[in-house]
């Protein structure tokens, strides 16, 4: 600790952005009272090197929300949010800095901000990361669900793991305009392995009655064992009893079977 507090407190005598981002990498690590004032002090310093850097939209903390906030919260500014917005919206940033101010608005931001993150262009790796950014804020901050969840299509457009993080979004948020197209992935025998076990917790997180009547009748009925396991997996979020009594019925059937002694 004694090592780093030195090299935190150095960083402030370098007078440069890449410095106040170096003396940031400190909350990678565990920190202390003396750390953590020490990094306050050297951010605020660094203020007239850093600042102009982020308000060009040249430094972007990595996309680390955390970062961002320590970094705005030691020089008084305590809103996160509205300086990635105005950032966002300047037109200023450079193409390749814009994706980390996206999932920086992710981490950070309310269900509108959420919206917005879900319906921004970008690669299939990009939407992906987005789509997973939007489902992590989701889970940890518990962010609500907007009055339109609109951009939830968009994600589902995109296909691959964006697809998919967009159906466990739509059950995180109970979007009840797509519960008829979750459960019809969940169901379909043509749907692929992956994205049926995403409807399935989708599904699951509505935690009601016709959820529990659907995945019940899934993992005892349905014609495909993959999917009878993956049904009675999702089913042990609202049950764990009863799908434990599932899939000892399953476990006794096979022994029963002469055919799958090899298995």
């Amino acid at each position: 600790p004694r090592v780093r507090l030195e090299a935190v407190r150095t960083a402030a005598l370098m007078r440069t952005p890449e410095a106040a981002e170096r003396a940031l990498a400190v909350l990678d690590r565990p920190m202390d009272r003396t750390l953590d004032y020490a990094l306050w002090l050297t951010i605020r310093e660094l203020e007239p090197y850093w600042l102009p850097e982020f308000q060009a939209g040249r430094l972007t903390f990595g996309g680390d929300a955390k970062k961002l906030a320590f970094a705005l919260n030691a020089i008084g500014n305590k809103d996160t949010v509205k300086p990635v917005l105005a950032l966002i919206d300047s037109g200023k940033v450079p193409h390749e800095n814009l994706h980390g101010l996206y999932l920086l608005l992710a981490q950070i931001g309310g269900p509108d901000e959420l919206v917005r993150v879900m319906t921004r262009p970008g690669t299939a790796v990009e939407r992906a990361e987005l789509g997973q950014a939007v489902e992590s804020a989701i889970r940890t901050r518990k962010v609500p669900a907007p009055k339109e969840p609109a951009g939830l299509l968009s994600l589902f457009r995109a296909g691959g793991d964006a697809e998919r993080s967009a159906v466990r979004i739509a059950g995180l948020w109970k979007v009840a305009a797509h519960r008829v197209m979750l459960e019809t992935l969940a169901s379909e025998a043509e749907t692929p392995a992956d994205l049926r076990a995403a409807a399935l917790e989708a599904v699951a997180l509505f935690g009601d009655a016709k959820a529990n009547e659907l995945l019940t009748k899934l993992a005892i009925r349905h014609d495909k064992p993959e999917v009878q396991r993956l049904a009675t997996a999702a089913f042990a979020a609202l049950d764990l009893r009863g799908a434990a009594n599932i899939a000892a019925s399953h476990l006794a059937d096979n022994d029963a079977d002469p055919g799958m002694g090899d298995m």
